[in-house]
């Protein structure tokens, strides 16, 4: 169903003249709680608790890799309760930071500082393997909604590129296993995400990049997201056309105006 409809974009659509297609991740391909205002308490708590889960694998592989003679890695753990606690407060108080200051966080070196302060030294490669142990917990809530693998073959059938931007503080290697496990990849020219390219929606640069890697035109391009600042306000700063997949109450941002507004990821078929 849609919503809102601007009858100039509509006609660009129609036209045959869109060649791109650019989506955001989490809340428009991959579900996302968080969005539901109603649960808006119950959400948080539920990503303190997946934080903490997080936070608890890193112990355990820690402690597991301080059993290991052939490790030779020689660190006093302190208690689980401790370490999380202290994990945790880091983490949250450099996670707002970077809002604040609109840059991405580099969380293997946010791990880098915790692990300093615990007096724990780790090599690249376990330093790799904590941050893997880190986000299984986040990976296991990575499902798509129903109708985004057909919406996404049928714009690929049609010959549109297809590329995804998404803001996130893990490896965008991480993330791309996850949408091969889901089957959706393939399907992507590429995908690009905050913490390779250094800055977030809805900086312009990041759009740009999706842009000049895709070789096509703003005006010839769209941004399906379901946020108004990151998304809509971000692909519109730089010419793109932005599609806002509705999902509630948008408080405080009522002067960023999507060019289409769109209930469902499958309702893009009536324009492409």
């Amino acid at each position: 169903m849609i919503t809102k409809i601007d009858k100039e974009k509509l006609n660009k659509f129609n036209s045959g003249d869109i060649k791109a297609v650019i989506f955001d991740l989490w809340g428009t391909l991959v579900k996302d709680e968080s969005i539901d205002e109603s649960r808006r308490f119950l959400n948080k708590l539920n990503k303190i608790y997946l934080s903490i889960k997080s936070i608890n694998c890193v112990y355990n592989y820690l402690y597991k890799l301080s059993k290991r003679p052939s490790t030779k890695l020689n660190i006093e753990l302190p208690g689980r309760i401790n370490f999380i606690s202290k994990f945790f407060k880091i983490i949250m108080s450099e996670y707002q930071e970077s809002l604040k200051r609109q840059e991405q966080i580099e969380l293997d070196k946010v791990f880098n500082r915790i692990f300093n302060s615990l007096n724990i030294k780790l090599n690249n490669s376990q330093l790799t393997e904590v941050l893997g142990e880190y986000y299984k917990s986040w990976s296991n809530m990575t499902k798509l909604y129903d109708d985004v693998l057909p919406t996404l073959v049928y714009i690929h059938n049609k010959g549109i590129k297809l590329a995804l931007i998404s803001n996130t503080i893990f490896e965008g290697k991480l993330h791309d296993s996850d949408l091969k496990r889901l089957g959706i990849f393939e399907y992507f020219d590429f995908t690009i995400y905050s913490s390779d390219v250094g800055v977030r929606k809805p900086e312009p640069k990041i759009f740009k990049v999706a842009l000049e890697k895709l070789k096509v035109n703003p005006d010839k391009a769209i941004f399906v997201g379901d946020r108004l600042y990151d998304d809509i306000k971000g692909a519109k700063s730089v010419g793109m056309t932005a599609i806002l997949k509705e999902k509630g109450t948008y408080t405080g941002e009522e002067e960023i105006v999507p060019d289409l507004v769109i209930k469902n990821i499958s309702d893009l078929k009536l324009y492409l």
